[in-house]
């Protein structure tokens, strides 16, 4: 049986067609890239857009002001403040899928400069290998971050929007997009260039990353890894996140990398039973004068227990041994009492015997780290 052809109906399939092959092989490698989704994090309010996360732990730019959107109810902000030297904004996002090597991608977004002319040293985009968490703000410097050329700035009908576009040549190692200003100039040096005002702001909209031809395969992971990014809640609690990683300034990314060092010290010798007074302080120093202090991108005491007694006081008995530790550090080596944290973890069953659960480990991180 034949049955009668309906030139508009074959249209209309094969466009439905077209578009299920198309669909991801051009899917936008970047969440939220409108920003209009929001995160409710662990205080219940929307403290940054779904699936993006601020470098630093009090996030800027998100919940602003700005009148001049572009589309829709948000945009995302960037500043830097020019009275002071080490505050600058970054947002990042794990990337949907990953980047295959050797291939052209087109990064594009539309941005706003509300003060002064947009001036592209002063903003711009790195891919990373991990999430970059810091406790206090600061400043990250790569050398190979991604600049935007004149060529790459377009005009846009809509106000003083103007739109980025840029075509990269993946490496193969893209796992995270960072934005913000990686400029080596130092805020001071970026004032004299705008007397008179306090800061420099960005905002961005409509941002996308495509390949800029189809890859024969679809990214299977790209619904899953949405999924997970939209429904992370943490943003705040960078101890307790599996893919966090803590960096000092200032990031040089083009460096050799190295990993952490972890020094164990049995609480046994360091301290006497019940006791968080270091009994020992030579041996401890023999231990830490080894290091390279020029380094050292942060250190993290944490302090851990056996199981002989109640948590509640095994939790403070191993913070107070952790900061026994960490002030020792800071007076011994002279380090900044900012690159150095102390977390009581209290009771550890990991090791046998019972008594190697009695521990200090001092974590250092190196400048340069990257996440394995």
């Amino acid at each position: 049986m034949k049955f009668p052809k309906n030139k508009s109906l074959d249209l209309f399939f094969l466009f439905i067609f077209i578009s299920f092959i198309n669909n991801g092989y051009t899917q936008n490698l970047v969440a939220n890239y409108s920003f209009e989704d929001e995160n409710y994090c662990e205080a219940n309010i929307p403290c940054s857009p779904a699936a993006w996360y601020s470098v630093y732990n009090m996030p800027y730019g998100y919940d602003n002001n700005n009148t001049n959107i572009y589309k829709g109810k948000h945009t995302l902000g960037f500043l830097v403040l020019l009275q002071k030297e080490n505050i600058r904004t970054y947002w990042q996002t794990p990337l949907l899928c990953s980047l295959e090597k050797g291939k052209e991608y087109d990064l594009k977004f539309h941005l706003l400069s509300p003060d002064i002319k947009f001036d592209p040293k002063l903003f711009s985009a790195f891919f990373s290998e991990s999430l970059f968490f810091l406790q206090k703000d600061t400043v990250l410097t790569f050398n190979n971050s991604i600049k935007i050329g004149q060529n790459s700035i377009s005009p846009l009908k809509k106000s003083n929007w103007v739109q980025i576009s840029i075509r990269i040549v993946a490496m193969g190692n893209e796992k995270v997009l960072v934005l913000g200003n990686f400029s080596s100039e130092s805020n001071s040096c970026i004032s004299q260039r705008y007397s008179g005002k306090k800061y420099v702001e960005y905002y961005i909209d409509n941002l996308s990353l495509l390949p800029v031809s189809h890859s024969k395969e679809k990214c299977v992971i790209y619904q899953f890894r949405l999924d997970s990014l939209y429904s992370a809640k943490v943003r705040h609690k960078y101890f307790q996140q599996s893919l966090s990683i803590i960096v000092s300034n200032p990031i040089i990314a083009n460096k050799p990398f190295q990993k952490n060092d972890t020094l164990v010290l049995n609480s046994d010798i360091f301290f006497d039973f019940d006791s968080y007074s270091i009994k020992d302080t030579a041996l401890l120093y023999r231990y830490l004068e080894k290091l390279d202090v020029q380094k050292i991108a942060f250190i993290e005491v944490n302090g851990y227990t056996d199981s002989i007694g109640s948590a509640s006081y095994n939790q403070k008995l191993s913070l107070n041994r952790a900061i026994a530790i960490k002030n020792y550090i800071i007076s011994s080596l002279k380090l900044n009492e900012n690159l150095i944290t102390s977390v009581g973890r209290g009771i550890s069953t990991a090791k046998k015997p019972i008594e190697q659960n009695r521990r200090v480990e001092i974590i250092i991180t190196n400048k340069y780290y990257k996440l394995e």
